[in-house]
């Protein structure tokens, strides 16, 4: 028997998903893979979560897995990086919007909902610190809080989509707790980003600390160690444990 079953959550979305655990879990923790990838590739998280007890589904990201439609093909072919990484930023905005949907059709149902985003997923999972319907626990990996791009230079002004992460609105972060994972030695995403937001935030958390969390690992690059990355892990599912998922 599977360790998954593919669904679709919300009937006026198509948002291909795969689960694992029990669905009338009073709490679900969504993952959002990284770019190039499909939900599949998180199956061993999955299965990791189901044998700690809980509820968790995959989904995937616009244009990708079911949802391939030769986007990521198109912005491959852009020479320009700042084209390149415009067109990843509106992948990530346009999968907040949808988690942010998917939040709040599992909260109306009366679950806790965790989102854990790995690489562009935690982009995205760090985009939703500035919507409208919050997770009760972000949790992105091996991503950024600035969505700009670092060596675009000064030749054209940053665009609204550049300046859209949460980076410089920290205070919308307050209260969603908060679990932040980058390797020291990534050079995809520099981990002095996070750790910078993080600095901002524990003034606005100052009365509630153990709501932020960020381990920062010094032998791991963008693929992490496979210690590091099982240990990252392990540290998440006490944080949720600690939530009363």
């Amino acid at each position: 028997m599977p360790v998954y079953t593919s669904i679709n959550p919300i009937d006026d979305l198509f948002l291909p998903a795969i689960y694992a655990g029990e669905p009338s879990s009073s709490s679900v923790v969504i993952i959002l893979h990284g770019l190039g990838v499909s939900k599949e590739v998180q199956i061993p998280e999955l299965q990791r979560l189901k044998a700690e007890g809980f509820f968790s589904v995959a989904i995937d990201a616009p244009h990708h897995g079911e949802r391939v439609d030769g986007y990521l093909e198109v912005m491959e072919k852009q020479t320009c990086d700042l084209s390149k990484h415009l067109m990843l930023i509106k992948i990530i905005c346009q999968q907040a919007v949808e988690v942010e949907a998917l939040i709040n059709y599992y909260q109306n149902h009366g679950k806790k909902v965790a989102v854990v985003g790995i690489s562009m997923g935690g982009f995205s999972t760090f985009a939703l610190l500035r919507g409208h319907c919050k997770p009760d626990l972000c949790a992105p990996f091996l991503a950024s809080p600035d969505f700009r791009l670092p060596e675009t230079g000064k030749d054209f002004p940053e665009s609204i989509i550049e300046k859209s992460g949460p980076f410089d609105f920290p205070e919308e972060a307050f209260p969603t707790p908060l679990f932040v994972v980058n390797g020291l030695l990534d050079t995809v995403v520099k981990a002095s980003q996070s750790e910078s937001f993080f600095g901002k935030l524990q003034k606005l958390y100052a009365k509630k600390p153990e709501l932020l969390e960020f381990h920062a690992y010094p032998k791991s690059e963008h693929f992490m160690k496979p210690a590091d990355w099982y240990d990252s892990w392990s540290k998440l599912i006490k944080k949720l444990q600690a939530l009363d998922f």
